[in-house]
């Protein structure tokens, strides 16, 4: 017992001088870990850059803060800039569409009223010509035929309307005569359209006849009462369908005191 008491004793000193060790250990382990964890304090010049690295992402930060808003602000303007030009595109096309289509039916209202103007026009003369009871110039015979010339083509010539004439004095009875006959007030009573085909016909007749004054000699003979009431008479009609002759006025007033058997 003694034995093994003494030889036991070595043993407990030896694993309480290691145990000694170790915790001298662990209290300077944990002595370094406490140092490593607790950093040193920074000095001056590190607390300047680090203030100035601050300053600077904050300035940085608000440019590029700045710099985005504004982009989102023109992009912003570039869309509105661009519905706005899409909608003017789309007014305009269709102003302009609008405007072909209004131009198409103006067009197509316009030959209409010709066509309709056309068909009453020629009813109006067949139904002027179908009422004449005599018949002096081949035009008045047809309707056709006076269409086509109140439709002048080419150059002027009197004879289609008063015939061939010799002097002035038989070229005025013709005009008279057509004249009379178709004066605007003898139709009065079939209507506006034979009226207004009338009015037509007694200006192409006096043109005609200015035509015919240029054109053909004077009478020769004596100037009678006649003559002077004939003149008159033309002077009236070109003036009611207001066509004025070049030196007409001039001639009636030169006559107005002609009596007959003066030259």
């Amino acid at each position: 017992v003694v034995g093994a008491s003494m030889g036991s004793a070595p043993a407990k000193a030896g694993r309480r001088a290691s145990a000694e060790r170790g915790g001298a250990g662990g209290k300077t382990k944990a002595k370094a870990a406490a140092s490593s964890a607790t950093p040193a304090p920074p000095s001056k010049e590190e607390r300047a850059a680090i203030q100035l690295q601050a300053w600077f992402r904050g300035v940085t930060g608000r440019r590029l803060a700045a710099r985005q808003r504004a982009r989102m602000v023109q992009r912003r303007q570039e869309e509105e800039h661009e519905k706005t030009r899409q909608a003017s595109r789309q007014v305009a096309e269709r102003a302009q569409q609008e405007g072909a289509e209004q131009a198409k039916r103006d067009v197509e209202a316009k030959k209409e009223a010709q066509l309709r103007s056309f068909r009453d026009r020629r009813c109006t003369i067949e139904q002027m010509v179908q009422s004449l009871t005599s018949h002096h110039r081949p035009w008045e015979e047809e309707a056709t035929s006076l269409l086509e010339l109140l439709e002048p083509r080419g150059p002027s010539d009197f004879t289609r309307w008063l015939g061939p004439q010799s002097d002035r004095r038989s070229a005025r009875k013709q005009y008279l005569l057509l004249a009379r006959k178709w004066h605007p007030d003898k139709w009065a009573m079939q209507g506006e359209h034979c009226v207004g085909a009338a009015t037509e016909v007694t200006k192409c007749l006096v043109q005609a006849y200015e035509e015919a004054m240029r054109d053909l000699p004077k009478e020769s003979g004596m100037v009678s009462c006649e003559d002077n009431d004939e003149e008159r008479e033309v002077w009236e009609f070109a003036s009611w369908v207001g066509v004025s002759f070049a030196g007409m006025h001039e001639v009636w007033k030169e006559r107005k005191g002609v009596t007959a058997g003066k030259r």
